[in-house]
C-alpha cells in the first residue's frame, strides 16, 4: 500500500512538472516582461513623429503610461486589426499593421472617459495611422498602419514610463 501512494504522489509530481512545460511553452510570447504590479497602467498620451536626425532614419511612436510598465507587452505584424470583443475588423489606413497589447492597462478614466484619442493619423513616412481596437478588463490593444512592414525597434523607458517603437527606413 505504501509503495502505491508513493508512485502516486510521484506520478502526481512528474504530471504537474510536464502540465507546467506545456503551459509554459503555449503562452503567447511577450515581448517584454515587467515586474507585477498593483496598480494598473493607465496610457495618457500617445505620440507619432519622424526622426530624420540620425541614419538611419525612423518613424517613432510612443504610449506613454501613468505607473509601472504592465507586465505583459506583446508587439506583432497581423494581417487585420481586429476588434476585442466584437471581433469586428477595424479599418486602418497602410499596407501593415503592426499590434500593440498592454496588460494589464486602461485607457479610460474611471467614469469610462477615453485617456487618450482612440485614433491618430499622420503624415509620416512609414507610419499611416494609429487606431485603438481595444480597452477592456486590463487589456489595451492598438494597430499602427505602416506603409510597408519594415524592422522595429521595441524598447520601454521610465520617469515617465513608454513604450517605445521605432520604424526603421530600408
Amino acid at each position: 500500500m505504501k509503495k502505491i501512494v508513493q508512485r502516486r504522489i510521484v506520478m502526481g509530481v512528474m504530471c504537474l512538472i510536464v502540465f507546467g512545460l506545456l503551459v509554459g511553452a503555449s503562452s503567447a510570447p511577450a515581448v517584454a516582461r515587467a515586474q507585477p504590479s498593483n496598480q494598473m497602467a493607465v496610457l495618457v498620451a500617445l505620440r507619432a513623429a519622424f526622426h530624420p536626425e540620425v541614419t538611419p532614419h525612423y518613424d517613432r511612436v510612443v504610449f506613454e503610461l501613468q505607473g509601472k510598465l504592465p507586465e505583459n507587452i506583446r508587439v506583432e505584424y497581423v494581417s487585420k486589426l481586429i476588434a476585442d470583443g466584437s471581433g469586428a475588423a477595424v479599418p486602418i489606413e497602410g499596407k501593415g499593421i503592426l499590434k500593440l497589447v498592454l496588460s494589464p492597462a486602461s485607457a479610460h478614466t474611471d467614469a469610462g472617459t477615453p485617456t487618450v484619442p482612440t485614433r491618430i493619423r499622420s503624415d509620416l513616412p512609414i507610419v499611416k495611422e494609429v487606431v485603438r481596437s481595444g480597452d477592456f478588463e486590463g487589456v489595451v490593444s492598438y494597430g499602427i498602419g505602416v506603409s510597408s512592414k519594415t524592422e522595429i525597434r521595441f524598447f520601454t523607458l521610465t520617469h515617465p514610463t513608454r513604450v517605445v517603437m521605432d520604424f526603421l527606413y530600408a
